[in-house]
């Protein structure tokens, strides 16, 4: 032991081998379940990892024939990725749970699915954006239509903000609108079709700017509901580390309310100009299952801008064991 310094504990290596198991979504483990949607007909992911220092003999089954795994075991020393998929095909309509089990090292360990599917003909007839995954996430420039009003109007701006563009309330000269704003002021409207009911924290992602003599506000509503009025931070406060100096290196300030639907289906969302020259990036609706995540989620099934998403390729390990 040197002077001043703690003692230090060896520990032997145990010459053994060990399962252990994350899903997507989950830091490690399985307390949040795999999600698929018909709508999104997505592909998720296992780590299957050894927490020993032996090599593994480890397999996964799945519960259903249709869910289909990349691989159904082998012998690792490290860690191995297994692609989950749903084939649409196989699969009954409506609500399905299901589970991916892992054995290995005298162990067991299960990772539960739920699945939704509505079919074939419920996805081609569905419009605008479709709630998956227990949430709806929406590019603020794939609006279904919009309203020029008072000689003001929201305009598409390529290349702006963290997407492929942003929408900016034009002209900056234009007077800002504080009231009667469902018929005074431009809008956006965008069509969201919702699984179930309930209080849902709606999110507008603005691009942070200044205005030290004025305001940067926006509305938001749902149908014929009271319209919301959020208000950006307009004066920047100088300190490191604080809101503001958060929405600049963030490149996004989130604004957020909160809608009530009362009935599934499909409704309107309507975004509002209050004050001039404010942009929009994005806006993101939690209806229960929004992952943490630093950017926002991928944009949501659309059937003209998102018609058919394609499922990303599992990144950073490959799908056969690692031996």
């Amino acid at each position: 032991k040197a002077p001043g310094r703690p003692s230090v504990t060896r520990v032997a290596r145990k010459e053994t081998s060990g399962l252990g198991v994350a899903a997507e979504g989950n830091e490690t483990g399985t307390g949040r379940p795999l999600s698929f949607s018909s709508y999104t007909r997505d592909r998720r992911f296992v780590d299957v990892f050894n927490t020993g220092f032996l090599p593994l003999d480890w397999a996964a089954e799945a519960s259903h024939p249709w869910v289909r795994l990349s691989t159904s075991g082998g012998t690792m020393t490290e860690q191995t990725r297994v692609s989950v998929e749903i084939d649409w095909e196989r699969v009954p309509k409506g609500a399905h749970e299901a589970t991916v089990t892992v054995t290995g090292a005298g162990n067991s360990l299960a990772v539960p699915l739920r699945v939704l599917n509505d079919g074939r003909r419920a996805r081609r007839r569905a419009r605008g954006f479709v709630e998956a995954h227990g949430y709806v996430s929406m590019d603020a420039a794939h609006y279904d239509h919009r309203v020029a009003r008072g000689g003001a109007r929201w305009r598409t701006v390529r290349g702006l903000g963290r997407r492929t563009a942003a929408m900016e309330a034009v002209p900056s000269t234009a007077a800002p609108i504080t009231d009667e704003l469902t018929t005074r002021a431009p809008e956006l409207r965008y069509r969201v079709r919702f699984a179930g009911t309930g209080d849902f924290r709606v999110t507008a992602f603005r691009l942070p700017s200044l205005d030290e003599r004025g305001r940067r506000r926006v509305a938001l509503a749902l149908d014929d509901q009271p319209v919301a009025v959020l208000a950006g931070q307009a004066v920047a406060t100088g300190n490191r580390g604080d809101a503001w100096a958060r929405n600049v290196e963030d490149g996004i300030e989130k604004l957020t309310t909160t809608v009530t639907v009362t009935e599934p289906g499909e409704h309107v969302l309507r975004l509002f100009m209050v004050d001039p020259a404010i942009a929009v990036d994005q806006i993101v609706i939690d209806t229960g299952g929004l992952p943490v995540t630093y950017l926002a989620p991928p944009e949501s099934y659309h059937h003209s801008y998102n018609p058919d998403p394609v499922p990303e390729e599992p990144w950073g390990l490959p799908d056969t064991p690692v031996r």
